[in-house]
C-alpha cells in the first residue's frame, strides 16, 4: 500500500523528531522534556493525518477498480456465452483478449455478419476473428474472408488453426509485409497491398492492424487506401478504438470522408463502427 518514497518519508520525519529531542535536552528544566515531547506529537499527528488520507484515497481507488474489472469481466463472460450460442465451433477456440480480440468485439463481429449478410468480408490483422467470421459464413453459405498480416509466422499459424478447423475453404491469409509508404502526405510503414489481389467490392472491413507500436496512428492508412472498394453499404469495424491512436485515427477519418456515421461502443477495448449514410 505504501511506496518507497513514502517509507522515506517517514523515516525523515523520525529522523527530524529524534533531532529535535536531541537539541532540546540542553535547554533548562521543564523545557529540556516539554518541548520535544511536544515537537514529536505535532509531527505524528501530521504524519498520521496525511497518511489516513492517503489511505482513505487508495482504498476508494482500488474499490473502483475492482468493480470495474468485475463488471469487465462479467460483460466478457457474458459474451462468451453469447459466443457459444451463435456458432458451432468443431475445436476449441484461441484464447480471447490480450493482444487478441476481447468476446465482446467478436459478439459484434458476429452480429455485423448476421444481420448484413457480407460476401467479402476483409481484416487487416489476422487471429481468432478470422477463425469466427469464417465460422460465421459457413453457417450462411456463401461468403469469404480476406485476411491480411505483417506477421509470416503468426499468419501460418492462423492457416493452420483454419485447417484445424476445417475452415480453410472459407478464408485466405495473406502475408504482407510494412513497406515504407505515403498517405495523406504523412509517411506510414504499413501492409503492402499492392502484392496480393484485393477483392473489388468490400462489405465488412475488420481494421485490427498492424500493431500500435509500428508508429503514432499505425493503421490510419486503412480507409484511405480502401476506400474505393467499399460497397454503398459497406460497414468498418474498429477493435482497439479506445486508444488514443485510434480515436484520433477516426476522427480524422471522420473528417476527410462526410459519407460514414459513426458509433463509438463502450467494449472492453473500444469499438467504433463506421456506417453508410444512408
Amino acid at each position: 500500500m505504501l511506496r518507497a518514497q513514502d517509507y522515506l518519508f517517514v523515516t525523515g520525519v523520525f529522523l527530524i523528531a529524534a533531532l529535535i529531542c536531541i537539541a532540546t535536552l540542553h535547554l533548562p528544566s521543564p523545557w529540556n522534556i516539554t518541548s520535544p515531547l511536544l515537537g514529536t506529537l505535532v509531527v505524528l499527528l501530521v504524519v498520521i493525518s496525511i497518511y489516513y488520507r492517503n489511505l482513505l484515497r487508495h482504498l476508494e481507488n482500488q474499490a473502483i477498480d475492482e468493480q470495474k474489472h468485475a463488471l469487465i469481466h462479467s460483460k466478457q463472460t457474458e459474451a462468451s456465452i453469447w459466443l457459444a450460442s451463435l456458432l458451432k465451433v468443431r475445436q476449441p477456440l484461441p484464447f480471447m483478449r490480450g493482444m487478441a480480440i476481447s468476446p465482446d468485439f467478436a459478439v459484434l463481429l458476429l452480429s455485423t455478419i448476421l444481420k448484413y449478410k457480407p460476401q467479402v468480408i476483409v481484416e487487416l490483422g489476422c487471429g481468432t476473428s478470422t477463425l469466427l467470421s469464417s465460422y460465421a459464413l459457413e453457417q450462411q453459405g456463401s461468403g469469404k474472408v480476406v485476411s491480411i498480416d505483417h506477421d509470416e509466422k503468426f499468419a501460418a499459424i492462423c492457416r493452420n488453426q483454419l485447417a484445424d478447423h476445417r475452415l480453410s475453404d472459407w478464408a485466405t491469409i495473406h502475408d504482407c509485409p510494412l513497406v515504407p509508404q505515403v498517405v495523406d502526405n504523412t509517411s506510414y510503414r504499413y501492409y503492402d497491398l499492392s502484392r496480393i489481389q484485393l477483392p473489388e467490392r468490400i462489405d465488412v472491413l475488420v481494421v485490427d492492424g498492424p500493431p500500435m507500436w509500428i508508429q503514432k496512428e499505425a493503421r490510419y492508412p486503412a480507409l484511405p487506401l480502401l476506400m474505393s472498394r467499399l460497397n454503398s453499404s459497406a460497414v468498418v469495424l474498429v477493435d482497439d478504438a479506445g486508444r488514443p491512436d485510434e480515436l484520433a485515427m477516426v476522427d480524422r477519418w471522420m473528417e476527410k470522408y462526410d459519407c460514414f456515421d459513426r458509433v463509438y461502443l463502450e467494449t472492453e477495448k473500444g469499438t467504433s463502427i463506421l456506417y453508410r449514410k444512408g
